[in-house]
C-alpha cells in the first residue's frame, strides 16, 4: 500500500519550483540582456550581482521543491526537506535583509521569501513525525 503524501509539503515544494524557475528565467535574461533591465544611472556591476543572485537562489529554491514534492511521500527522507527547507529559511532571511538594507521592502517578497519556506519546514515535520 502506497503511503499518502504529506499535501502541505507538495502544495509548498510546487510553488517553490514555480518560484525558482522565474527566478532563474529572470535571472538567465537579465544577465543575457542587461540592457533591457537598467534605467539610467543605474550601476552595471551591482544589478549583475543582483541578476547572478537571482539564478543562484532560483537554482536552490527548484532543488528545493522538486526534493518536496519527490520526498512529500516519503516519511524516511523528511531529514532532507528539514535540511533544505532550513537553508531556503535562511536564504529568505538574507534576500530580504538585502532589501532592507538598500532602503527599502517589499512586503509580498517578504511573505513569499519567508512564509513558504516556514510551511515547508512544517509540512516536513509533519512527514518526520510519520516515519
Amino acid at each position: 500500500m502506497e503511503r499518502k503524501s504529506n499535501g502541505l509539503l507538495k502544495i509548498c515544494g510546487i510553488l517553490m519550483m514555480v518560484g525558482g524557475a522565474f527566478l532563474l528565467l529572470l535571472g538567465v535574461l537579465a544577465v543575457m540582456n542587461p540592457d533591457s533591465f537598467l534605467s539610467p544611472g543605474d550601476d552595471p556591476a551591482a544589478w549583475t550581482f543582483t541578476f547572478v543572485l537571482f539564478i543562484a537562489v532560483g537554482v536552490v529554491e527548484l532543488g528545493t521543491g522538486i526534493l518536496g514534492v519527490k520526498n512529500a511521500a516519503k516519511p524516511a527522507k523528511a531529514g532532507v526537506c528539514i535540511g533544505v527547507g532550513i537553508l531556503m529559511t535562511l536564504v529568505g532571511i538574507f534576500m530580504n535583509f538585502l532589501y532592507i538594507a538598500g532602503g527599502s521592502i517589499n512586503y509580498l517578497y517578504l511573505v513569499v521569501c519567508l512564509v513558504l519556506p516556514i510551511l515547508y519546514l512544517i509540512g516536513a515535520f509533519q512527514n518526520r513525525r510519520l516515519a
